[in-house]
């Protein structure tokens, strides 16, 4: 069983806040988490806690690699609303898009999270007076998970193309843990790419951007299509959304 501490304080400044984490006796430390805006956000201290825990679990891999499912992990945090997200109870909308990788369709969905703020007495003692700073604009904060696939390469998975794909799920097709599901197609080394005609060709340029380039990938044998968008002001190319190909075309 892998466990992750979080624990968030208040600074002397109005947007910013210092997590404390560990997973253990031995791996500790902070983030400083600073929100790009004068004007304090509502329950910005939660979104701290929220932007915190994922970043430790996807980008710095406290657990020596990235979790796909919520299977094995443990989360102590400091925040019951956190906990509410996870048990889908929470009244807080304006911070679902902190908190979606947690709640039902999420990356972690069945979480095991519990409520121990009293984990502040070891971590204040034990991290580090230097901490990592995460500097987050709230307005474009975006919930999306970088993959290494087979085929695309490393690719950028947005939580916007996970809710496109539970759409577009039919009845019994419907998976418990979607981004896991979404993964595992994205991940079948036998994709291909589809030639788009000049007219698709040209309103997906209008929608995604003229200097980008946008492609469409998929299983011969799937109705599933990813719209991958290669921008080349970044090297790693977005799965931007997904759709299913109508019977017939």
């Amino acid at each position: 069983m892998m466990q992750l501490n979080t624990f968030t304080l208040e600074t002397d400044k109005a947007c910013e806040f210092k997590v404390l984490w560990s997973t253990g006796l031995k791996r500790y430390g902070s983030l400083l988490v600073r929100f790009t805006v004068d004007e304090l956000y509502k329950d910005a201290v939660i979104a701290a806690e929220l932007i915190a825990i994922r970043h430790l679990l996807f980008n710095v891999q406290v657990f020596s690699r990235t979790p796909t499912s919520a299977a094995g992990i443990n989360i102590n945090v400091s925040k019951g609303a956190i906990k509410k997200f996870a048990t889908g109870h929470s009244d807080k909308a304006h911070l679902k898009k902190f908190a979606s990788f947690i709640m039902s369709n999420g990356r972690l969905a069945n979480c095991k999270i519990e409520v121990v703020p009293a984990i502040n007495q070891y971590l204040e003692l034990a991290v580090p007076t230097e901490p990592e700073v995460l500097e987050v604009n709230q307005s474009t904060y975006r919930i999306s998970e970088v993959v290494t696939t087979p085929v695309l390469g490393q690719v950028v998975l947005t939580h916007h193309a996970v809710e496109r794909y539970i759409q577009k799920l039919r009845g019994n097709d419907s998976p418990k843990l979607p981004w896991v599901s979404l993964i595992n197609r994205i991940s079948n080394p036998e994709l291909i790419q589809y030639k788009l005609s000049d007219k698709v060709l040209e309103h997906k340029r209008r929608k995604y951007g003229v200097d980008n380039q946008v492609e469409i990938w998929g299983h011969p044998q799937s109705s599933f299509r990813y719209v991958v968008v290669r921008d080349a002001a970044n090297s790693i190319p977005v799965i931007a959304t997904v759709f299913r190909r109508e019977q017939g075309t």
